[in-house]
């Protein structure tokens, strides 16, 4: 059985730790140890799936050298993700273009057509609401969890850590898996919590993407990421 595209991913991931990665049951004879082993459950799209990546070293300093791979992974992985369940949406790019005036131009001309920026957008509605989840719509929330309870304190100033350094939306398309990460997103539109009667509330959102300065302008924030 041949890894799927989504294990693809997770192997580009693995490899980074400078270990070969082979798909569970597939490990050839005389393969040269420490390696790993990579299993994904299959589930419907847009649905969880759980990953497991086993580790295998042989030797007197197997365990000392396992724990320096988990530390090694902990620096690949980023400090701070968000998966959103959500029904629908849209991304939107949108470059803000403007003509350049000068004397003798009576029609658009090559090269007098400018872009200041891009306006990078993604909006849906969440099927599945979490305290993080709506604080994150709320762009300034603070999250107090005690015991059983979570509490939301809304401030007026808007820190750094509010927003999300990378937002990632994967989905199928007729040319295979597209993924599109967001950098430093940031919630624009607030909370606004639709009740149904019999049936569980809904929670829309949009999220903004934000540049990491004023000196980084020569990208958009965002990535468009197409898988064969």
């Amino acid at each position: 059985m041949s890894l799927s595209q989504y294990q693809k991913s997770v192997v580009d991931l693995l490899r980074q730790t400078g270990l070969e990665v082979y798909a569970s049951g597939q490990v050839p004879d005389g393969a040269a140890f420490p390696f790993i082993t990579l299993s994904c459950a299959y589930a419907p799209f847009a649905q969880s799936a759980s990953v497991t990546a086993t580790a295998w070293f042989r030797g007197p300093h197997a365990h000392a050298q396992c724990m320096e791979m988990m530390d090694l992974l902990c620096t690949l992985i980023p400090a701070r993700g968000v998966l959103l369940r959500f029904r629908g949406g849209s991304f939107q790019c949108t470059p803000a273009l403007r003509s350049i005036e000068a004397d003798g131009l009576r029609a658009p001309t090559v090269g007098a057509t400018v872009n200041d920026g891009w306006t990078v957008k993604l909006t849906g509605t969440m099927l599945e609401i979490t305290p993080q989840h709506f604080a994150d719509t709320l762009a300034c929330a603070e999250v107090d969890t005690r015991e059983h309870r979570t509490t939301l304190r809304l401030r007026n100033g808007i820190a750094p850590e509010d927003h999300i350094p990378s937002l990632c939306w994967v989905g199928d398309t007729s040319r295979g898996f597209v993924l599109i990460s967001l950098d430093n997103a940031l919630g624009m539109k607030g909370a606004a919590f639709t009740f149904a009667d019999k049936g569980e509330g809904t929670l829309p959102f949009e999220f903004q993407a934000h540049q990491d300065s004023a000196a980084d302008q020569a990208f958009a924030p965002c990535r468009i990421v197409f898988f064969d």
